[in-house]
């Protein structure tokens, strides 16, 4: 049972895992790891949004979207709303490394205090995840998988008290992510707060 008031610290993974774990967070994004040479990546940010790289946190408002990619291992985090002074940002997007390397409150507490400070109603939470189902990366037990699940148990835990309710999540194939297949390990939300997962609407 993982305390879920603790870190990673409670996750008892060992060094090679979490080494493991932590190559393939920037696997997705890496230009490295391909099996065929792509001269476009990494990709261009669509116009209209605003980037957010590996471990970081951000808001928008007004005409801006935000968009992430290279979510393989690593999780998409968003919440939409409306701010209570009408004039802050109503939408926030974290790309969450599942890496003790990259520890969890380092993450999670500004994406915290960024929603919390924009006094939001109405708040939606919105949760992009690897499928642990499917194809697993090479290298990969069930031990590793039952690492990643435990970190998103967590992370829906924590985006359930922060919004006030279960966040919508959706599971994504892992193996395009990789070889970096577009739409597949990206995450956006648009200037009117609607969201997609891979390249699927997921708002209704």
């Amino acid at each position: 049972m993982v305390d879920r008031d603790q870190g990673y610290s409670q996750i008892k993974a060992s060094n090679g895992t979490w080494d493991k774990m932590a190559s393939l967070c920037y696997g997705g994004q890496s230009k490295r790891n391909l099996e065929v040479r792509i001269p476009e990546w990494p990709p261009i940010t669509p116009a209209g949004f605003t980037q957010v790289r590996m471990g970081e946190s951000k808001g928008e408002k007004g005409p801006l979207g935000l968009w992430t990619f290279g979510l393989f291992t690593c999780l998409g985090l968003g919440v939409t709303g409306i701010p209570k002074n009408h004039t802050g940002n109503s939408r926030f997007l974290m790309h969450f490394m599942v890496s003790e390397g990259k520890k969890e409150d380092d993450q999670w507490n500004p994406f915290h205090k960024l929603v919390k400070d924009a006094s939001l109603e109405n708040m939606k939470g919105w949760m992009s995840i690897p499928d642990l189902s499917q194809q697993l990366p090479v290298g990969w037990s069930d031990l590793e998988a039952g690492y990643v699940d435990l970190v998103i148990k967590r992370m829906v835990q924590k985006m359930t008290e922060l919004t006030g309710k279960a966040p919508k999540t959706v599971a994504r194939p892992m193996a395009l992510v990789v070889k970096h297949q577009l739409p597949h390990g990206t995450m956006q939300i648009d200037r009117n707060n609607e969201v997609e997962m891979d390249g699927y609407r997921v708002t209704q």
